[in-house]
């Protein structure tokens, strides 16, 4: 996928709708545009368990 695109495709979905379309091969990642994709999953599912567990802690 062009990087024009990827960036774009970054500011408008959010990470699950692009790991489904590229895991139903509706789009094409290189490796580095993928790698970027998960650790923005990463990243989220990081802040949503930490905002979890303060909730719990409170």
């Amino acid at each position: 996928m062009s990087t024009k695109k990827f960036k774009e495709l970054i500011e408008t979905e959010n990470y699950q709708r692009i790991i489904g379309l590229y895991t139903h091969l509706k789009i094409n990642l290189t490796d580095r545009q993928l790698d970027r994709v998960l650790k923005l999953k990463k990243e989220k599912e990081g802040e949503l368990w930490r905002k979890e567990r303060k909730q719990i802690e409170c």
